[in-house]
């Protein structure tokens, strides 16, 4: 075997290594299924439903976004602004729940206060804001931070 073929040997077995090696970590930093696919995209809009329609999304196991409001709230009239302001690759479909409907639901077990979204995938609450966190402040006042809460957690 000449000098080149070693090398070339050599340097292929070591970028495959790497690659499997990146590959690895990749599998080991993101848990699978970790994130959420939403049943439907396109336009950010609203929808309001009440504890009723709520419980019976999370009995068919459905996956989705839950913003719980409470009308005159600033922070819920900035967070609405913000969903319909994110660009076309993050426009997604959420429910929104009011606050007077929560103590009638699961959803009461995580939310204390509002407002607050809530991702919910297969049925199960998965993540939420805490309106009350000082951890979760930045995201009820910046929608950079906001989206980059939600890329966590939902593919788009």
């Amino acid at each position: 075997m000449n000098k080149s073929t070693k090398r070339w040997l050599v340097g292929g077995a070591i970028g495959l290594a790497v690659l499997f090696a990146t590959a690895f970590v990749v599998v080991s930093i993101v848990p699978r299924g970790s994130r959420i696919r939403l049943e439907e995209y396109g336009k950010s809009e609203g929808v309001s439903i009440d504890d009723k329609e709520y419980e019976q999304m999370i009995a068919d196991k459905r996956s989705f976004v839950v913003f719980v409001d409470k009308p005159g709230c600033l922070k819920t009239a900035n967070i609405s602004a913000w969903f319909s302001e994110f660009p076309p690759e993050m426009q997604f479909k959420y429910y929104d729940l009011s606050w007077g409907y929560v103590k009638n639901t699961s959803l009461h077990n995580y939310v204390k206060y509002t407002p607050s979204i809530a991702l919910i995938r297969s049925g199960e609450v998965v993540a939420w804001l805490k309106a009350d966190s000082a951890e979760d402040e930045p995201y009820y006042n910046d929608p950079e931070a906001l989206k980059a809460w939600l890329r966590t957690y939902i593919v788009f």
